[in-house]
């Protein structure tokens, strides 16, 4: 699978947003699956489409959507 970034405005400075598509085999159509967001310097978090929580903290880009695509999300501190 290979996973496409491209990044949208955001509306906080601080925070880098990207949106992650990805395409499942060569040729193959490039997929919306969620959005990834940079918050400091070392901190990555990903939402999937249709997810409720975001991921854990990551320190890198590709490990906050590896476990987004993984399934792998936890509601943050307010319960979404």
């Amino acid at each position: 699978m290979r996973v496409r970034y491209s990044r949208c405005p955001g509306l906080d400075a601080g925070v880098r947003d990207y949106v992650v598509r990805t395409q499942e085999r060569p040729r193959g159509r490039w997929a919306r699956r969620g959005l990834v967001s940079r918050y400091g310097p070392d901190y990555w978090a990903a939402l999937g489409d249709g997810a409720r929580a975001w991921t854990c903290y990551r320190a890198t880009r590709a490990g906050a959507v590896a476990d987004m695509l993984a399934g792998r999300t936890f509601p943050d501190a307010g319960g979404s």
